[in-house]
C-alpha cells in the first residue's frame, strides 16, 4: 500500500503543540500586583472580561525548543505509516499558488481564515519535511488535488492519510489520522459526497453553496438518487430556486471550488 500523506495539518498541529499561551487579566492601575485571573485557552475567557474597561489584558507565550516540534512530527508520520500498513509513502505540503483563488467570485476563497495565525516553527517544520521525509511542494493547486490525482490512478493500491473530509469525494482508501479511522469510499458514495457539499458549501474554505441549505436539507434533496446525472439535476434545480437567472454561473463556480481534480489541469463539468 502506497500512502499519500497530506502533511499541511501536521505542520500546524505539531507547530502549535509546542506553543503555550496564558491569557492574563489585571485590575487597571494595579498591574504590579499581578493578574487576578489567568486562562490557558482564549475560549475560556468570559465575555464580560473582554468588554470591561476596568480590566487590562496581557497574552504570554512560551515556546518549547524546535526539536520538540520535530519530534512530534516524526511521531505523527511514523504512526500514520504504521497504521496504514504502508510499504511506501509520499508526503505532500502546500507550495505556491492555487487556481481556486482566481475563479472564486462570490466570496474570497478561504477569506475567512486568519493568515497571521501561524506557528513559530512553520518554516523549520516545512524544511524538515522536505529534507528528511522528501516532502513534495504542490504548486498551482492544493495538496488535496495532488492526492486525488494520484489516488485516481490507483484506487486500490493507495491510501490518502489526512483529516480533510473533502477526500470523501474520491474513490479509494482513506485514513483519518485524528480519528484513527481507515475506510473505503466507493463510487456512489464519492459522487454523493461531492453533490452534498455542492449544496451546503464549505464554511472552512469560505465556499457559499446555497445559503441555509445544511446537511439535513441537502441529504433530503438527494434522497433516492442513484447516479451522478440525477444528483446533478437535483442540485441544479436547487440552485435555480435560489439564484434564479444566475444559477448556472454560480453552480459552476461552486463546483470547481469544491471539486478535487482527478487529472492535471482538469476542471469540473456537468455530467452528460
Amino acid at each position: 500500500m502506497h500512502c499519500l500523506l497530506d502533511a499541511d495539518s501536521i505542520v500546524f498541529r505539531c507547530g502549535f503543540a509546542v506553543e503555550h499561551k496564558k491569557h492574563k487579566f489585571f485590575i487597571k492601575g494595579e498591574e504590579h500586583l499581578g493578574p487576578f485571573q489567568v486562562y490557558e485557552y482564549k475560549k475560556e475567557i468570559p465575555k464580560e472580561f473582554k468588554d470591561d474597561p476596568e480590566l487590562s489584558y496581557e497574552e504570554e507565550v512560551s515556546v518549547e525548543p524546535l526539536q520538540n516540534a520535530l519530534h512530534l512530527v516524526r511521531q505523527e508520520i511514523e504512526g500514520i505509516i504504521s497504521a496504514t500498513d504502508a510499504t511506501s509513502y509520499q508526503v505532500y505540503i502546500k507550495g505556491k499558488g492555487n487556481f481556486r483563488e482566481k475563479i472564486s467570485v462570490t466570496r474570497v476563497y478561504k477569506g475567512n481564515r486568519d493568515v497571521t495565525h501561524r506557528p513559530k516553527y512553520e518554516h523549520e517544520i516545512r524544511n524538515y519535511l522536505k529534507e528528511f521525509w522528501k516532502a513534495e511542494e504542490v504548486d498551482g493547486m492544493e495538496v488535496d488535488d495532488k492526492c486525488a490525482i494520484e489516488q485516481t490512478t490507483n484506487p486500490m493500491g493507495t491510501i490518502i492519510a489526512s483529516i480533510d473530509k473533502d477526500f470523501n469525494q474520491v474513490v479509494g482508501w482513506k485514513f483519518n489520522f485524528m480519528k484513527k479511522e481507515k475506510y473505503w469510499v466507493d463510487e456512489e458514495q464519492a459522487e454523493r459526497n461531492f453533490y452534498l457539499q455542492l449544496l451546503t458549501g464549505d464554511d472552512s474554505d469560505n465556499i457559499q453553496g446555497i445559503p441555509k441549505v445544511g446537511p439535513v436539507t441537502a441529504a433530503g434533496i438527494l434522497e433516492g438518487s442513484t447516479n451522478s446525472k440525477d444528483m446533478y439535476l437535483r442540485c441544479r434545480k436547487a440552485y435555480q430556486d435560489y439564484y434564479k437567472d444566475n444559477a448556472g454561473t454560480v453552480l459552476l463556480e461552486m463546483a470547481n471550488l469544491i471539486y478535487l481534480r482527478r487529472a492535471e489541469g482538469e476542471s469540473w463539468q456537468p455530467p452528460k
